[in-house]
């Protein structure tokens, strides 16, 4: 993997790996020319706007290197979404402008068979009802929705069975809701 050409032709995980390992700028660059449409369209969804937005994909590729640096990503194009989405939910948090969490809405609708609450919770409601489950359902929640880890990657990690995470999944899922339409 020396040459630019050869780069270019890796996989998004080859190259997230090439740099953990080698912490390459040119890495960055090309992971940045491959994605900065989907950063950006990713940062209008929630910011609802151009200026910010742009701003936001600058601020995410700056940080970029020192993310990477930190985990370890199974499959980088959901962790980018992640990251992308959760640095929009800090600037309207710090704006005190709160945005729907339509993401988490349809992947709880994905993963459940069922609709969700038409009612979008605001990212911080969803933070508190996420911090209330108990340790292993918050714990699988966030493995599986907000790091992208499978099933049984998320049993090795934890050290229970796949049943267990199911059903941790689906509890906490459940328990969510439960939370959040208390609120």
């Amino acid at each position: 993997m020396k040459s630019p050409l050869s780069l270019n032709q890796r996989s998004d995980e080859e190259l997230v790996n090439y740099f953990q390992n080698h912490q390459s700028k040119e890495v960055l660059a090309i992971l940045f020319q491959r994605h900065q449409n989907f950063i950006y369209q990713t940062c209008l969804r929630y910011l609802h706007d151009q200026a910010a937005s742009e701003d936001a994909l600058m601020d995410i590729f700056v940080q970029l290197d020192q993310k990477l640096s930190r985990y370890q990503i199974k499959e980088f194009k959901s962790w980018l979404f992640f990251v992308s989405r959760n640095h929009c939910y800090k600037i309207c948090r710090n704006k005190q402008h709160l945005q729907p969490i339509d993401g988490m809405q349809e992947m709880i609708a994905d993963h459940s068979g069922t609709d969700y609450d038409p009612e979008s919770p605001t990212p911080i409601q969803l933070h508190k009802a996420i911090n209330r489950l108990k340790e292993q359902q918050r714990t699988c929640i966030e493995l599986f929705f907000f790091q992208g880890y499978s099933y049984a990657e998320i049993a090795e990690q934890v050290k229970i069975d796949i049943k267990r995470v199911k059903s941790h999944i689906q509890n906490g899922k459940l328990r969510l809701r439960k939370l959040i339409t208390a609120a």
